[in-house]
């Protein structure tokens, strides 16, 4: 890119890093774009100190010389041949009207570029502000589907501890009234990041989950009552499987009642209570 452009901060804008001084606020390396001012020579680079060097302009001065220079014309035209002459060859009004155009052209430049820097900084604001929104929404809408899911892993876990502690009340591994505190612990104990223990079994030594641990220990245990429906004549059959004192009895009719009411709990999908009090009296 042989041809160059430079634009400069003027000493009074109120932009200006360095106020009093013309500063650089670019330096524009162009192809087959003419820079703007004419005449400027070839960007000259020095292979032992990377440096550039460009010739200063100032376009102002360049452009109120101009003027002069037609002003000073126009004067020499009226000694030698006089104002009627001057006026046919170069009016006054004409030179007036290129320093006109001149003084616009450097005001439109600079309200130009004043508003061209502004409006960049509006919309930059504007588009940040739009992006921050959309991350918000979207940082907004995993936080929602995450909670979903935990929710619903959450419903997951209660349900299966919820009819693991029914299996262990209809196997007779506990009594009924701890059903509800069984799967509440569970529940409890169960979450997204299980807790692991370690324990002996036997030579080894094994790693598990809280949950999966009591879930194994649960279901060792001896039933608790035999609640299976026995012959009323047959009294050994009456005795209670509790790991309390041997030879605990067990009333064969309240062991019917509750037979009963399992079946009819399970036949109309109602709760326990409900079910007994429907099936008090056979």
């Amino acid at each position: 890119f042989k041809k160059h452009s430079i634009a400069l901060y003027p000493p009074d804008d109120p932009r200006n890093p360095k106020p009093g001084v013309w500063y650089p606020r670019h330096i524009g390396f162009l192809g087959a774009q003419p820079p703007a001012i004419k005449g400027l020579p070839a960007a000259e680079f020095d292979d032992g100190d990377d440096w550039v060097q460009f010739d200063e302009i100032d376009v102002g001065s360049a452009r109120w010389s101009i003027v002069r220079l037609f002003r000073g014309l126009r004067d020499y035209l009226i000694e030698r041949d006089g104002r009627e002459s001057a006026d046919d060859v170069l009016p006054a009004w004409t030179i007036d009207q290129v320093e006109e155009a001149f003084s616009m052209d450097e005001n439109d430049r600079n309200h130009s570029a004043h508003f061209s820097e502004e409006d960049e900084m509006t919309q930059n604001a504007t588009d940040l502000a739009a992006r921050e929104a959309e991350l918000k929404k979207r940082e907004q809408r995993i936080q929602q589907q995450e909670k979903a899911a935990k929710d619903a892993a959450a419903a997951r876990r209660r349900e299966g501890a919820v009819q693991f502690a029914e299996q262990l009340a209809d196997s007779g591994r506990i009594l009924p009234r701890h059903k509800d505190r069984v799967a509440e612990i569970l529940t409890a104990i169960d979450g997204d990041e299980p807790e692991e223990i370690e324990f002996a079994e036997g030579s080894q030594t094994v790693k598990k989950t809280s949950a999966d641990a009591l879930r194994e220990f649960l279901l060792e245990l001896p039933e608790q009552v035999n609640f299976s429906e026995k012959s009323g004549k047959d009294t050994t059959a009456t005795a209670a499987q509790f790991s309390a004192p041997s030879g605990t009895l067990v009333d064969p009719a309240r062991a019917e009642h509750y037979n009963r009411a399992r079946a009819y709990q399970r036949e109309h999908n109602c709760d326990f209570a409900e079910a007994a009090a429907a099936t008090e009296n056979p």
